[in-house]
């Protein structure tokens, strides 16, 4: 591993002593002005990732990732292509609520939400959906949405 305050070049490789088994790569732009970007591969699946981890302020942050699989992958993604877009964000209300939205961008288009609510100290309630929004406006009468509920209260 290479290591500088703000860049970060790492690597794993794993074998069972007749062939490579696993090997990863990671190079990462840190404490940027715009965020933490980074770029990641899987070397023998041939699957890289291009990504950014940025806050909008102290109570909103990001990070978004375009992926793609290089190896002959059958997975479909935008456009037909092995090409895939991640975004997640976290949001803390003033009240200490707690927002998470992600994105899963291929050949769907998943949008995932869930809202934790706390109650007090030991209680939460928690709201989730996920939707396929690409469904949503091309094809309504299939769009299978989920929809949860849940009370959680630690002991």
């Amino acid at each position: 591993m290479v290591y500088d305050k703000n860049f970060h070049c790492a690597w794993k490789l794993k074998t069972d002593f007749k062939s490579l088994t696993e090997a990863y790569g990671l190079l990462a732009l840190m404490n940027t002005s715009a965020g933490h970007f980074y770029f990641r591969s899987n070397c023998l699946k041939r699957f890289v990732g291009l990504g950014c981890a940025y806050s909008i302020n102290e109570n909103a942050h990001h990070a978004t990732e375009l992926q793609y699989d290089f190896l002959d992958s059958k997975a479909k993604g935008i456009y037909g292509l092995p090409l895939f877009w991640r975004f997640g964000g976290v949001y803390h209300t003033q009240n200490k609520m707690k927002a998470t939205y992600q994105f899963a961008v291929g050949d769907k288009v998943i949008m995932n939400q869930k809202w934790e609510l706390p109650i007090s100290k030991s209680t939460k309630l928690t709201f989730s959906d996920q939707s396929d929004l690409k469904a949503a406006f091309m094809d309504p009468k299939n769009c299978a949405c989920k929809f949860g509920v849940s009370l959680e209260y630690k002991l």
